[in-house]
C-alpha cells in the first residue's frame, strides 16, 4: 500500500508538470496571437492554433505519464461555466455595434435559436446513425441517443473567437450587415447551447424516478430553463446598459 508520503510526492510531481506545460501552453498561444495579428502567418486563425497547442500539449502529458493520475487532471464543469465561459461572452457582448445589433434583431435571434437548435439536432441525429450503421455497429440505447444528443448541443454553436478571426479580414470588413448577423448570432448561440446541453443531461442523464415522459422531455427542459433565466438575463443586461449610458454621459 502506497504511503501519505508517496502520494504526496506523486501529487507534487503533477502539479509541478501541470504547471509548467500551462505556463509553456499560455506563453505559446500568446505568441501564435502576436504572430497572427502582425501577419506573420496568414493560413491559420488564432483560434485553431490555440487547438494544436492544446493537442500538443495532451499528448505531452500522455507520453510523460501524467494522464494516469486522471483526478488531478480534471476540471469541474461549475469552474467553466462560472469561471471560465462568462467572461468571453460578456467581452463579445460588450463589443458589439449596438445599432446594427438593434436593427437586425429579428435575424440574429432567428439564426442563434432557431439556426442553432437545428444545427444540435442534424448533428446529434447524423452522429446516432452513424454510430448505430454497420460501420460503427454500437446498439442503439438510451444512453448512446443522450451522448449523440449533448455532443450535438456542445458543437452546434459558433466560436465568437473564430468569427472575429474572420470577420476582421478585409474582404468581409466593409459588410457591415454580414459582420453583424454572423457575429451578433456568435454572441447569443452559446447561450442556446448551453440550455440544450442541460437539458439534454436532465432527461437522459438524471434519475427520473416517477417523471412522465412529457416532464422528461428535453424541449420542455429548454423551455423551461429559457423562462426561469429570463429575469436574470433582462436585469444583467439593464445594469450593463445603465453603467455603459452613465460612463458616456460623464465621458
Amino acid at each position: 500500500m502506497p504511503s501519505l508520503d508517496d502520494d504526496a510526492s506523486a501529487y507534487e510531481s503533477v502539479v509541478s508538470v501541470n504547471s509548467v506545460l500551462f505556463s509553456a501552453g499560455l506563453l505559446l498561444t500568446f505568441v501564435w496571437g502576436y504572430l497572427v495579428n502582425t501577419g506573420s502567418v496568414k493560413h491559420i486563425s488564432q483560434s485553431t492554433g490555440a487547438v494544436l497547442i492544446g493537442f500538443i500539449m495532451g499528448v505531452v502529458i500522455r507520453l510523460l505519464g501524467v494522464a494516469d493520475r486522471k483526478e488531478m487532471l480534471g476540471m469541474s464543469a461549475e469552474l467553466f461555466y462560472f469561471a471560465l465561459l462568462p467572461p468571453i461572452i460578456f467581452d463579445a457582448s460588450f463589443s458589439l455595434n449596438t445599432n446594427m445589433f438593434m436593427n437586425n434583431l429579428t435575424s440574429i435571434l432567428t439564426f442563434a435559436f432557431i439556426g442553432t437548435t437545428i444545427s444540435a439536432y442534424v448533428t446529434s441525429i447524423g452522429l446516432w446513425t452513424f454510430s448505430t450503421s454497420w460501420l460503427v455497429g454500437l446498439k442503439n440505447t438510451e444512453a448512446l441517443r443522450g451522448y449523440c444528443m449533448t455532443f450535438g448541443a456542445l458543437i452546434s454553436s459558433t466560436d465568437p473567437v473564430a468569427v472575429m478571426a474572420l470577420m476582421g479580414g478585409s474582404k468581409y470588413r466593409p459588410n457591415k450587415t454580414l459582420h453583424s448577423l454572423v457575429f451578433g448570432e456568435s454572441v447569443l448561440n452559446d447561450a442556446v447551447a448551453i440550455v440544450l446541453f442541460a437539458a439534454y443531461q436532465q432527461a437522459y442523464f438524471s434519475p427520473r424516478g416517477t417523471s412522465s415522459g412529457l416532464a422528461q422531455s428535453p424541449l420542455l427542459h429548454f423551455l423551461t430553463g429559457s423562462i426561469e433565466r429570463s429575469p436574470v438575463r433582462f436585469l444583467a443586461g439593464t445594469f450593463v446598459k445603465a453603467q455603459s449610458t452613465l460612463s458616456t454621459l460623464v465621458t
